[in-house]
């Protein structure tokens, strides 16, 4: 039951058979290969390793895992082994939205509610960045990200040397200004709803882990949450109803994508101006 919702990277489940190392191994691989470009996996090694595009960023989310793996054999008191397989596990399930979890029960290995603060911070950050552009997976998109990252250190080196023309570039391609303007109107949009939706539903009697997390993952369609909507928790039980009602448009908000949603309310807006308008008249 768990193997269509694999490829597509969506679904929601808790796998007891999940402990062991094999199936482990294999759900992993699965949804880390649903996380990626279908572009991407079309390509043959050789091109992939040289586009430069989804790679780097691939190789830094398989670090932030093993970095959440890390931190719970340092801090959690787990195993080398156990706190690897639900590290791995749960930074995959979530930075790719599909929502699996390996907990057993509440306190186990793999209730990342009862990890060190320092792993949850990760993977909620895993949750707002999300899968690789033409994938199936949610959140803002690693491209996207990555043209951030290569626009803030543009940055820096505009403060250094003012008069320079430095283009931005992703691997060997150059993103023109449009789409560099367009990625930074996405991200403000994306950064506006989170903080919007989280004034929503902590008024609506949501505490503001809960409350964050509840809605970075209601945008990014990743599944469970945090604190008290985490994987052995329920949404019914941690949101109110009418909190439950804003998480459910904002999830519908993030699958559709944020331009689209705005731009089918366009013609409604300017059929309200010219009414206003002629009224004014």
């Amino acid at each position: 039951m768990y193997k269509l919702p694999t490829p597509s990277a969506v679904g929601l489940g808790q796998g007891p058979h999940w402990s062991r190392f094999t199936s482990t191994t294999l759900h992993v691989t699965g949804i880390s290969l649903a996380a990626v470009s279908a572009g991407l996996l079309a390509c043959t090694l050789v091109e992939a390793l040289t586009t430069g595009r989804d790679t780097a960023a691939l190789a830094i989310s398989a670090l932030l895992a093993g970095t959440v793996g890390g931190l719970l054999w340092l801090q959690g008191g787990l195993s080398l082994g156990s706190s690897m397989r639900a590290g791995v596990f749960n930074a995959v399930s979530l930075g790719t939205s599909t929502g699996f979890g390996n907990a057993t029960g509440a306190g186990s290995a793999g209730d990342y509610v009862a990890w060190v603060a320092g792993a949850q911070l990760v993977l909620l950050f895993l949750m707002v960045v999300g899968g690789c552009t033409g994938s199936t997976a949610g959140g803002i998109k690693v491209m996207r990200m990555q043209v951030l990252g290569v626009v803030m250190l543009r940055s820096v080196r505009y403060s250094q040397t003012p008069r320079a023309v430095i283009p931005v570039r992703l691997g060997r391609d150059v993103i023109s200004e449009d789409v560099v303007s367009r990625v930074a109107g996405f991200f403000l949009l994306h950064v506006l709803l989170v903080m919007v939706g989280v004034l929503v539903v902590t008024g609506l009697g949501g505490d503001l882990e809960t409350s964050l997390g509840g809605v970075v993952s209601a945008l990014g369609n990743m599944g469970p949450a945090l604190n008290e909507a985490g994987p052995t928790a329920s949404f019914s039980d941690a949101f109110s109803q009418p909190a439950r009602l804003v998480l459910a448009v904002l999830m519908v908000v993030g699958r559709l994508e944020i331009f689209p949603i705005l731009l089918a309310f366009v013609p409604y807006v300017d059929r309200t101006r010219g009414i206003v308008r002629a009224v004014r008249h």
